[in-house]
């Protein structure tokens, strides 16, 4: 499942690279190190990737969207149904 691959990712390059507490003591890796997830984002999983982030105890910062076809307009990008 999406979420979980973002967190598997996330505590990889966590040990890896280390964190540092945000203000609100989530954790965040360092500021050349950022995750770009585009692949199977629409507007639903937005919520649901960034609530297994919270729970987790990650920033939001550690990762950036793509906003591709799925996001916009639920494309498919071979077919364009």
């Amino acid at each position: 499942e999406l979420p979980d691959i973002v967190i598997k990712v996330l505590k990889s390059l966590e040990s890896k690279f280390g964190s540092s507490p945000t203000g609100t003591g989530h954790k965040l890796l360092p500021p050349c190190i950022r995750i770009i997830q585009g692949d199977g984002i629409d507007i639903d999983s937005l919520g649901v990737i960034l609530q297994k982030m919270k729970d987790e105890g990650f920033a939001a910062d550690n990762l950036a969207f793509g906003s591709g076809g799925a996001l916009l307009q639920k494309l498919h990008r071979d077919t364009n149904k």
